[in-house]
């Protein structure tokens, strides 16, 4: 699986922005998000580097510049594939969303608890070789009956209405972290990578 190079870029912000779920930031908090990356940047050791994107959504990117031995995680993977690895720069990220308050996240969580039995209740007509990654859609096939393609029509439109829930709270804004596609295969490098993320994480509150 190749990569291409990833490039520290800023760019210019309109007055007001959309993130990936549709959800408008004001200008103020749009303010705050640039405040963050600055402020993310400034915390970096050497060799990191750190970006901000709006193709989808209002995404802060960090990454190691220098590549290093990863794994990515695929769904079902084989067990050799499971074992390979690539030479890649180790990134994460993390998507600013407008603030969300403590209650209105209770009242979400509540909400995809009912849609995630209902989730699991289509996924038992389905096969077991078909189970996704997280929340990843299912495509049928030709092979399957018309019960089994019923059954992944439903979960694909439940697994749609779940609600994205932040995992902090920065200021005026709230933060999702990004699914992490890849591990580090160079245990030398692990110590380094966490030490970055727990530093970065400190910024941020944590919901209750």
């Amino acid at each position: 699986m190749k990569l291409s190079l990833f490039f520290l870029s800023l760019l210019i912000f309109a007055a007001t922005f959309y993130t990936a779920h549709g959800e408008q930031l004001s200008k103020k908090q749009q303010e705050t998000a640039n405040s963050l990356l600055n402020s993310v940047i400034a915390q970096l050791p050497a060799g990191w580097c750190a970006s901000m994107s709006h193709d989808n959504g209002c995404v802060i990117q960090v990454m190691r510049v220098e590549p290093t031995k990863v794994r990515f995680i695929t769904g079902n993977p084989s067990p050799e594939n499971a074992q390979k690895t690539y030479m890649d720069f180790y990134r994460y990220w993390f998507t600013v969303v407008p603030l969300i308050t403590q209650s209105d996240l209770n009242r979400m969580k509540s909400e995809n608890e009912i849609i995630e039995k209902k989730i699991a209740v289509e996924l038992s007509q389905i096969p077991f070789v078909r189970m996704p990654l997280g929340n990843e859609h299912i495509l049928p096939n030709s092979q399957d009956t018309e019960k089994t393609k019923l059954a992944i029509s439903e979960y694909n439109r439940l697994v749609d209405s779940l609600q994205h829930l932040p995992d902090y709270y920065y200021k005026d804004i709230s933060i999702e972290m990004g699914n992490q596609l890849m591990s580090i295969a160079d245990y030398k490098v692990q110590p380094e990578c966490f030490a970055v993320e727990e530093r970065l994480l400190n910024n941020f509150s944590k919901y209750k």
